[in-house]
């Protein structure tokens, strides 16, 4: 999985003089409780981007505690943080799901890690929330999507972008067949979808200008994703500001 960018940040860092001695996200791989979920542990333990991933953030933001991030078998698709331990949980069961969502002539790490990352880093959206006490004048759900959203595109991490998208569109062709829960405290899948096709595409029209069409963004929506864009990135930047290592550059 190519990310350009985040190994140039990363060497920028290190010349501002960052390191990760006081290294605060930790990753962790139980072992699975199946075959399946022990051939998922294997390859996500040995990722070399699920380790850079850790250090980008350890050398970016100055975590206040210690913040898990564990792999493990749940007994279902789910994945969450938990502010009593201060970890984020990603189980087996939901890795495996959306893997099978990715091409099949993409390698097992990469459906493995395309099926992580957008996940993973909505959960670290929630972290922060809580662990720098940031506030949220929206629903907290729709916030940590742009977090993730903004996170992907500043890695140029678009096996992860489309991987999301596509994750989305599947929980919507389930919801599609059941009865709609409004109450819930997510945005329907379809709205999630494309609040994220609307960021992506507003981020870099140009580059993204098939999201529109191969998603069926509406030019009335369109029309107003590089403002979206805009806003939802000054306001996760200014949020972080006061809790990066060096002032010198943006989070996302």
């Amino acid at each position: 999985m190519a990310l350009p960018r985040f190994f140039s940040k990363m060497l920028l860092l290190l010349a501002l003089g960052a390191g990760s001695a006081s290294a605060q996200l930790a990753l962790t791989f139980e072992k699975g409780q199946t075959k399946t979920h022990q051939s998922i542990q294997q390859v996500l333990s040995k990722s070399q981007y699920l380790k850079d991933f850790a250090t980008y953030f350890n050398d970016r933001i100055k975590f206040p505690r210690k913040l898990k991030i564990q792999f493990l078998s749940c007994d279902e698709e789910n994945a969450y943080y938990a502010p009593d331990t201060h970890s984020i949980e990603m189980c087996y069961e939901l890795i495996n799901l959306y893997s099978k969502l990715e091409e099949k002539d993409t390698s097992k790490e990469d459906r493995m890690l395309n099926a992580t990352v957008f996940t993973l880093l909505h959960e670290l959206g929630h972290a922060l929330i809580d662990q720098l006490k940031l506030p949220s004048t929206g629903r907290e759900e729709d916030a940590v999507d742009q977090f993730a959203t903004l996170a992907l595109l500043s890695l140029e991490d678009e096996a992860g972008i489309y991987s999301g998208i596509t994750q989305f569109l599947s929980d919507a062709e389930e919801d599609a067949e059941g009865e709609l829960d409004f109450s819930d405290s997510h945005s329907l899948n379809m709205q999630r979808m494309y609040d994220m096709t609307c960021l992506v595409y507003g981020s870099n029209p140009k580059k993204f200008k098939s999201i529109p069409r191969d998603y069926d963004l509406p030019k009335e929506r369109s029309s107003t994703c590089q403002e979206e864009y805009s806003h939802a990135r000054y306001a996760w930047n200014t949020l972080l500001k006061p809790y990066l290592k060096s002032s010198r550059m943006d989070l996302l």
